[in-house]
């Protein structure tokens, strides 16, 4: 009889696992209302991590082209110290994040290259939507919404 170690099917089951643990958050809405429901809650909940993704596509988008590369540096290394500074500084930063996300787009689109800007942004907005509409809302912990 071979000897079979202990955790020999450990990493099939693991994966098995993971896969079905992350999936069972995402399922489709029932209602226009609960889908609107589950988008307001899920971009208040990853508002980070949704600005960040967004951040990434528009990163992506302007790789081959260094002047824009430059501007989105300047602006983005300003929104990654607003988002992470400490927390008595976050009422004030919010003023100074929402100013970045008006002004990061328009300096980039005055660069030239406004159609990959905009197509990335699209492409932003498409990804963070899908994922705020589809992603369940049950293990969430939020103390107010907005």
């Amino acid at each position: 009889m071979p000897s079979i170690s202990w955790n020999a099917h450990a990493p099939s089951v693991a994966q098995d696992h993971i896969g079905t643990y992350l999936l069972e958050f995402f399922n489709c809405p029932s209602t226009l209302g609960e889908a609107i429901t589950r988008m307001k809650h899920n971009l208040y909940y990853y508002r980070i991590s949704y600005s960040m993704i967004t951040l990434f596509i528009l990163l992506i988008s302007v790789l081959w082209h260094p002047l824009s590369i430059v501007i989105f540096a300047i602006f983005f290394f300003g929104m990654l110290i607003g988002h992470c500074c400490n927390q008595d500084l976050i009422e004030l930063l919010k003023g100074f994040l929402t100013v970045l996300w008006v002004v990061t787009p328009f300096a980039l689109l005055s660069t030239g290259f406004w159609l990959n800007v905009l197509v990335s942004i699209s492409i932003g907005c498409v990804v963070v939507g899908t994922h705020a509409v589809f992603r369940s809302t049950d293990d969430q912990y939020v103390e107010l919404l907005p």
